[in-house]
C-alpha cells in the first residue's frame, strides 16, 4: 500500500483502501493530495489534506459537493496520496469532513470500501467517530 516518493511516503491502492487511507492521514495529521482516478467513468478528484483535514477537493465534475456525490457511485478506482503536496486554497471546511465520511459509509454498506474499524451506532444512526484509533 506504501512506497517512497521524493517527498517521502505515498500510499496508494484501489477504492477498496480508501477508508484506511483516510484514516492514516488522519491520523498522522498528513499534509498532501489524495487523487482518486476512476477509469470507468473517465473521473478523477483531487482532495488535498492540511494537518489530516480536507481543505480543498478539486475534480473534473463541479463543485466538491458533487464531487464527494459522484464518489459514492464509483465501483472502482485507483487511489494514491502524495505527502507533501500541497495547496494555497482553502475551500472547503469541516463540513466535507462529515460528507466525506458519508461517502465511506455508503461506499462501505454496498461492499466497495473496507472500514479500518467497527461503525459506532449511537441513537439508531450509524456514524464514524473514531478515525484516530
Amino acid at each position: 500500500m506504501s512506497q517512497t516518493s521524493p517527498l517521502g511516503v505515498s500510499w496508494q491502492g484501489s477504492l477498496r483502501d480508501l477508508a484506511n487511507i483516510v484514516q492514516q492521514i488522519r491520523r498522522m495529521r498528513a499534509f498532501g493530495r489524495l487523487s482518486l482516478r476512476n477509469t470507468e467513468r473517465l473521473s478523477i478528484a483531487h482532495l488535498y489534506f492540511r494537518a489530516g483535514n480536507v481543505v480543498h477537493i478539486v475534480g473534473n465534475r463541479g463543485d466538491a459537493r458533487s464531487i464527494l456525490g459522484e464518489i459514492r457511485e464509483w465501483g472502482h478506482a485507483f487511489l494514491r496520496f502524495d505527502r507533501g503536496v500541497i495547496t494555497a486554497d482553502v475551500t472547503v471546511d469541516s463540513e466535507y469532513e462529515k460528507h466525506l465520511d458519508d461517502v465511506l459509509m455508503h461506499l462501505h454498506h454496498h461492499g466497495l470500501v473496507v472500514l479500518p474499524y467497527p461503525p459506532r451506532v449511537i441513537d439508531s444512526n450509524i456514524i464514524i467517530t473514531n478515525f484516530d484509533c
